[in-house]
């Protein structure tokens, strides 16, 4: 409301008013059918005032104080070095445990059957140090099991990317599955064309009509695409998007396609519509 003050037009600021004190709800829906009714206004006057409140700073306490931002740490890097992919581990995140030489040296001085448990406080020691670098040794082959696979997609973006499942890699790697499972949990790569999640390679297999297989990260890229391109004025709803893509060879329930849309937080088509 205080920010009000600052539109330059009487009608759009008292139109802005109305909105923001009455119906809040209508505005967050983007209904502006609802709202044009409610207000007396024509659709395409209540889409100028609704786009002038999107101008709005939300949260203008911010300016005033500083909140902290977490950022991902990658914990691979994936870079093209003379046309191949290669995958290393970020030295950010790798710690830096080993051995006191002085302690070590000692406890070795001192193993006889008075000083049992020096040695066994040693040997667990090493097994720490040797399961720390095994740990971050297989998150490295994990990803370059999965770099091998996926080379398409940062060559094309999603829409090349290739179906995997975590057996798969854990054959190729020689590891139980569910040890897969917890390396990619919570670790990222970052790449030229973003930072993910290692979990986000991995998708179940759809049948095109062909008889090929195609992932379902690649279908949910050919759903953003549509929306990205689709017309404001008549934008495509799950049905319809449903439709296209099986005229493409693509077949997609539409449930499956509003799970799609609402995982890349895309609105539902009459929230994304435009009234001019």
């Amino acid at each position: 409301m205080l920010q009000l003050s600052c539109i330059d037009d009487s009608r759009i600021r008292e139109l802005a008013h109305h909105v923001i004190a009455e119906h809040l709800d209508r505005l967050a829906q983007h209904d502006v059918s609802g709202l044009a009714k409610a207000l007396g206004c024509a659709p395409v006057e209540i889409e100028a005032v609704c786009e002038r409140i999107r101008h709005l700073d939300p949260r203008p306490g911010w300016r005033f104080g500083s909140s902290d931002v977490h950022f991902v740490v990658p914990d691979v890097i994936v870079k093209k070095i003379r046309g191949v992919w290669t995958a290393t581990l970020n030295p950010a995140v790798i710690p830096r445990v080993r051995l006191n030489r002085m302690y070590a040296e000692l406890f070795q001085q001192h193993r006889n059957a008075k000083h049992a448990e020096l040695a066994a406080h040693l040997q667990e020691a090493r097994w720490t140090v040797r399961n720390v670098e095994q740990r971050f040794s297989t998150i490295l082959t994990v990803a370059e099991a999965i770099l091998k696979r996926q080379r398409h997609f940062l060559e094309y973006g999603p829409l090349a990317m290739k179906p995997l499942g975590l057996r798969e890699i854990a054959d190729e790697v020689h590891l139980h599955e569910s040890t897969v499972s917890r390396v990619t949990n919570n670790k990222y790569m970052a790449t030229p064309a973003g930072v993910f999640e290692l979990k986000y390679f991995f998708s179940r297999a759809m049948t095109t009509a062909s008889g090929g297989a195609c992932s379902a990260t690649a279908i949910r890229g050919v759903i953003k695409d549509m929306i990205d391109a689709e017309n404001a004025t008549d934008p495509l709803s799950d049905a319809e998007i449903a439709r296209q893509l099986a005229r493409q060879g693509l077949t997609v329930a539409r449930r499956t396609v509003t799970k799609y849309r609402q995982m890349l937080k895309l609105p539902a088509v009459e929230r994304r519509r435009r009234h001019v």
